[in-house]
């Protein structure tokens, strides 16, 4: 349970980070997809040093694998959180609820963020910071 409340914390700032970074893209000018990715790398970043130091600390595999393990969940993250954004913009956009884009936008972006979030954690515990996804996958033919 420990776990669970640290990782969600640590996933919480690295969160706010995507999100204040998506913000501050679209300020700017930048393309809300593109925002979104550069936002996701920054999160992801955070996400990992924070999460692989406190609420893993004892990882079976080495930081170079754990991390290669790291990214493939988080891409997967990132295309679940690119492809929920655009969806729930999308939505938002034909109910016609009178909101401006940037608040519809971002109510998107938390949405889709906060839905990848429980994906992540389970992710990370079980492939991430275990065994790898190789060994996942193996356990889970045995089964």
């Amino acid at each position: 349970m420990l776990q669970f409340i640290k990782f969600c914390f640590f996933a919480g700032l690295a969160a706010a980070s995507n999100i204040g970074a998506r913000y501050i893209f679209s300020i700017v000018g930048m393309n809300y997809q593109v925002a979104v990715v550069s936002a996701y790398t920054i999160g992801m970043v955070i996400n990992f040093l924070l999460n692989r130091q406190y609420s893993f600390p004892k990882g079976a595999r080495q930081i170079i694998q754990e991390a290669r393990t790291f990214i493939v969940v988080a891409l997967i993250g990132l295309l679940l959180t690119i492809v929920l954004a655009t969806l729930f913009v999308f939505i938002m956009q034909k109910m016609s609820l009178g909101l401006q884009l940037n608040i519809i936008e971002t109510v998107s972006h938390v949405a889709s963020v906060g839905i990848v979030a429980i994906y992540s954690f389970f992710a990370h515990k079980y492939l991430t910071f275990r065994k790898g996804i190789r060994e996942g996958i193996k356990n889970l033919i045995k089964k």
